[in-house]
């Protein structure tokens, strides 16, 4: 089966998974913008939307660990469309609710479907694309995905501050369901079980995966920008609506602050082929903790020159979105991919969930501002990890006749 992903028409499978992936971050994007401020609807406090978030991640992290070794039995294709119906029918339920245990249960829900998108989608992306082209094809994945990250803010502000919070819902359930659909009627390779992956019990897995010290470093760094993000996501959207702005300020700052990404990202996919990550994780990390200390030092004196900083720190997360997922795809092997890769995305929710958490503490105690001042803090640990990992390189440069 592997001669196949050497083959010139599997680069459309993996544009074909953008696409599909595009109409999902269009969804998960809008969820986003809009859950914060959901949640508080039914919570009425920040720091206990920054709880929920943080258990939500709990769980999130536990569905990964529990779902590997289902998912590398079965077909990832047909797991992936499930789980985006799944997820369109919660979304709808979303939208009538006003029960807060009602709201529970779909939320175990909705991170047990989401985790299981994930996990599929990944693999699947993986399978399509050339191991020498690691940083380059994940550097345009993340590239345009970030334009649905971009764009969705923008229609989900619009549509809450016209139709009310609740009616984006009914948006996103749209979204999964011509993601599922495009999946459904592109045509891709059939989805061969593999007959040899490396069959251990969850716990296992773990002992396994984080006694592998690079691996354990990939996980670290990885997590870096999640703890950025979290506080983007759950945080500033609260920060916004009590300094008094409108829902449609929330959706034109998500857009913004998402702009470096879309302009940077495939670049450095291509750059980081060639020159190795260590840099590239050592400079997204220096930027991000750079501007995350101005945001604490002058964004209590206005809300607009905050998040002008948390704009520019976004050009370091820039750096890294793409990067850490294909460092790690060099790492480890084919196998390694498809056994660990759950265990592996967990970095996503255990690091958001930290920082959620951090945060939600830090503003029982002091002003808004001082959760920029955990941000920071945060990166300088990560940058300190970045200092110490070996360069890895996917593809060295010719070397010049001159030196020969």
């Amino acid at each position: 089966m592997h001669h196949i992903l050497h083959r010139r028409p599997v680069r459309s499978v993996s544009h074909r998974l953008v696409i599909v992936g595009l109409f999902s971050t269009l969804a998960l994007a809008a969820v986003d913008t809009v859950w914060s401020v959901y949640l508080d609807s039914f919570l009425h406090n920040i720091s206990y939307v920054g709880f929920v978030s943080s258990a939500m991640s709990l769980l999130s992290v536990l569905c990964f660990f529990s779902i590997a070794n289902f998912v590398d039995k079965y077909s990832k294709r047909q797991f992936f469309i499930g789980s985006l119906l799944a997820l369109s029918l919660i979304m709808i339920s979303y939208t009538f609710i006003s029960s807060v245990w009602l709201l529970l249960l779909l939320i175990i829900l909705m991170v047990a479907a989401n985790v299981l998108r994930q996990t599929t989608f990944g693999i699947l992306f993986r399978r399509s694309i050339k191991h020498s082209e690691l940083g380059t094809q994940e550097g345009l994945l993340y590239a345009l995905l970030n334009v649905g990250w971009m764009i969705a803010p923008l229609i989900a502000g619009f549509f809450a501050a016209r139709y009310g919070v609740r009616s984006v819902f009914f948006l996103i359930s749209i979204f999964f369901v011509l993601a599922a659909l495009l999946v459904r009627l592109f045509s891709f390779p059939k989805d061969h079980l593999r007959k040899h992956f490396i069959e251990a019990r969850s716990i296992q897995k773990l002992k396994m995966f984080f006694g592998k010290k690079p691996f354990r470093k990939a996980y670290f760094l990885s997590g870096g920008t999640n703890m950025f993000w979290a506080i983007i996501y759950a945080y500033v959207p609260l920060f916004i609506i009590r300094e008094g702005l409108g829902e449609q300020w929330i959706g034109m700052f998500l857009f913004a602050v998402v702009i470096p990404l879309v302009s940077l990202e495939y670049t450095i996919g291509k750059l980081v082929d060639r020159h190795g990550y260590k840099r590239f994780f050592i400079s997204g990390f220096t930027i991000l903790a750079l501007f995350t200390l101005m945001a604490f030092l002058f964004g209590g004196k206005s809300i607009f020159l905050m998040l002008l900083f948390l704009f520019f720190a976004a050009f370091g997360a820039s750096f890294l979105e793409g990067t850490r997922e294909s460092y790690f795809f060099t790492i480890a092997k084919e196998s390694e991919v498809e056994a660990y890769y759950g265990t592996y995305l967990s970095f996503r929710d255990i690091f958001s969930m930290s920082s959620k958490l951090l945060a939600a503490i830090v503003l029982l105690f002091f002003p808004y501002r001082f959760v920029f001042l955990l941000v920071f803090v945060e990166m300088i640990v990560m940058l300190f990890v970045a200092f110490s990992i070996k360069d890895v390189r996917i593809r060295l440069p010719k070397p010049s006749l001159i030196n020969k």
